[in-house]
């Protein structure tokens, strides 16, 4: 039960609330979010909110018309969400980019799940609705919405609930990148900062993703041999790899090699092997917390500790290791950083292979295998000149 506001706040109209004498915020009632009014009068503050929650009324009595309104017309936008989560279901996606889904599936039946489907096939809607987004620079926000509702809409024009989709005049916002790409020389300085560490498994984890460029959550699950369930281990001369986000399946030879660190993947897997019992390459080198030496180390550790190594790294460095006018680089960065690498040393279509990226360009050596069998990396295809 909600503490009950003093005798002095009982004039107040819903929503608004007074943290502090003379100072006023109101409280969205659809999403909770706070906006702040200031050290504005008391009653100035009463007519702002009065007119909010009003506007807020308006929209919940639209929303029952909406309902009353769909029986009569027909399907919802909800009817159909429901459609689209069974066509999602059929893909086979990953288990991750099917937690997006649901996300975004909640969140449109929440906003507008009771409105008729016709009612919003509308491109000016969802154009106005997309500027909200990059109003508030969240561009990348808005270009990962109209990206999926631009599916959600095709996928009904394949099922015969629309002929046309409305989200496809709307431009695609542009996004300015704020994150610096990663340099070798910053690699190199954050790999010397990480070896001195006690903990070891942060060195191992960036060596490891530099050399195979796989992402942070691919490298964490590598385990030293093949289990149950597993999704990377070794065997013989590779590094069997399915990748989480896509599927892809990658045996890495073991003699692939990144002479900028001087190692190869074979050295690197070695380095991982060490007087603790663990079943993962990535692991707990001394307890910490509630983790036993020779646990697991979850992706978000990976990213945090890279960070710390960074950080000092620049703390060091008499030059700096990144544009200052940009974010610094986070763990994903060693991916494409070790694939400008590759490119360089053994060519494009090889990189492309390591990606795990389908392309229509690939050779015969990386032909599209469906999924149905591992694609075979070599080095020995790909000479230098």
């Amino acid at each position: 039960m909600a503490r009950p506001r003093s005798r002095k706040k009982n004039d107040l109209p819903a929503n608004l609330y007074e943290p502090r004498a003379g100072y006023f915020v109101y409280r969205n009632p659809e999403n909770g979010k706070t906006y702040t009014l200031g050290r504005i009068s008391r009653g100035e503050a009463r007519d702002q909110a009065i007119e909010a929650n009003r506007t807020f009324e308006q929209r919940a009595e639209q929303r029952l018309i909406n309902r009353l309104h769909a029986q009569a017309l027909g399907e919802t936008f909800s009817d159909w969400l429901n459609k689209y989560a069974e066509v999602l279901k059929r893909r086979n996606l990953a288990d991750n980019t099917m937690r997006q889904h649901k996300w975004r599936i909640k969140t449109m039946e929440q906003q507008f799940g009771a409105e008729p489907f016709v009612h919003l096939l509308e491109t000016r809607h969802w154009a106005e609705w997309l500027d909200t987004f990059t109003e508030q620079d969240k561009t990348r926000s808005a270009i990962a919405w109209r990206s999926w509702l631009l599916d959600c809409f095709n996928a009904a024009i394949a099922a015969g609930w629309v002929d046309r989709n409305p989200i496809e005049p709307i431009r695609a916002p542009t996004t300015i990148v704020k994150r610096d790409r990663l340099s070798l020389e910053a690699a190199r300085a954050i790999i010397c900062v990480a070896r001195e560490q006690k903990d070891q498994w942060i060195a191992r984890s960036i060596e490891l993703a530099l050399i195979t460029a796989q992402r942070r959550e691919d490298i964490a699950s590598l385990q030293f041999r093949k289990r149950d369930a597993a999704s990377g281990w070794v065997e013989s001369d590779s590094l069997y790899v399915t990748q989480q986000k896509t599927g892809a399946r990658l045996a890495i030879p073991l003699t692939l090699a990144m002479p900028e660190i001087g190692m190869t993947l074979g050295d690197a897997i070695d380095a991982c092997r060490d007087h603790i019992a663990s079943r993962w390459l990535i692991h707990q080198t001394n307890p910490h917390g509630n983790s036993p030496a020779g646990s697991q180390i979850w992706r978000d550790t990976i990213t945090r500790r890279f960070a710390d190594m960074r950080d000092e790294a620049a703390r060091r460095s008499e030059t700096p290791l990144w544009r200052q006018d940009k974010e610094p680089p986070s763990f994903h960065e060693l991916r494409s950083l070790s694939l400008r690498l590759h490119t360089a040393r053994h060519g494009k279509d090889f990189a492309q292979a390591l990606a795990g990226h389908k392309d229509a360009r690939t050779t015969d050596t990386y032909r599209d295998i469906r999924g149905s069998e591992w694609v075979k990396l070599s080095t020995d295809v790909f000479k230098t000149p």
